[in-house]
């Protein structure tokens, strides 16, 4: 029996079990000419997306399946400051097409914790951050969960930070002109958590401010770099 002698809902279920992962997909971008979006690979993942090139009605069956149930997890958007002002998500949504549509699923990084001031001295997100953003809001058109990766320590969590507080005044209205989003996370991977193994951070102003905006919040804990 050929495979697409078998009932739609059994393809179906056999492009779930070869297309979508419970961890994000995480992206790389390589840099050269042009620039190319890659999946950064993970021995054993099971990730199959050459399933996609087997022919136009696996591609045509399969795409909405990858591209809808994953989430995608972008670059370090500023890691290299000399092309801070570059739209790093475009190199892979430009390279799926109209596929970009399909996303609902996004990870990016937060802009650095220290943001950008403008000449009047005020804090401002970077150029290339909002440019990425934009893209995002116009290009994936059934987005519906964005999260934003936050690395701290447990000690900024308890303070009253400001930049904290104006990174997520300047991140708002950006966010809200999304309009097919419906749930924002900022994800806070907390160092420390040895030196503080006791410590409720769930009681600190940081996740208050982020809890009060009606976005939610998840804790990650991670070794300190220093570690």
């Amino acid at each position: 029996m050929h495979f697409f002698d078998l009932p739609a809902e059994i393809r179906l279920k056999v492009y779930s079990e070869l297309l979508v992962l419970e961890e994000p997909i995480p992206l790389a971008v390589e840099y050269g000419t042009p620039w190319r979006a890659v999946r950064r690979r993970h021995r054993g993942d099971g990730l199959c997306p050459a399933l996609l090139r087997l022919n136009k009605k696996a591609h045509d069956e399969a795409s909405p399946i990858l591209y809808s149930q994953n989430t995608f997890r972008f670059p370090d958007l500023l890691r290299n400051i000399g092309h801070k002002t570059n739209v790093h998500t475009g190199v892979f949504l430009t390279q799926i097409g109209s596929n970009a549509s399909l996303i609902r699923h996004i990870t990016l990084p937060c802009p650095p914790n220290v943001v950008e001031r403008d000449s009047s001295g005020f804090f401002q997100l970077p150029a290339g951050y909002i440019r990425n953003l934009e893209l995002i809001r116009d290009i994936c058109t059934s987005l519906s969960t964005i999260k934003l990766t936050m690395p701290m320590y447990v000690n900024i969590v308890f303070s009253e930070w400001p930049i904290a507080a104006n990174l997520m005044d300047l991140l708002a209205p950006h966010l809200r002109d999304i309009p097919s989003l419906e749930d924002i996370v900022i994800e806070l991977l907390l160092y420390d958590k040895i030196k503080n193994p006791k410590v409720d951070v769930n009681r600190g102003p940081l996740l208050k401010n982020v809890r009060d905006r009606g976005w939610t919040v998840q804790v990650t804990y991670a070794p300190s770099p220093q570690s």
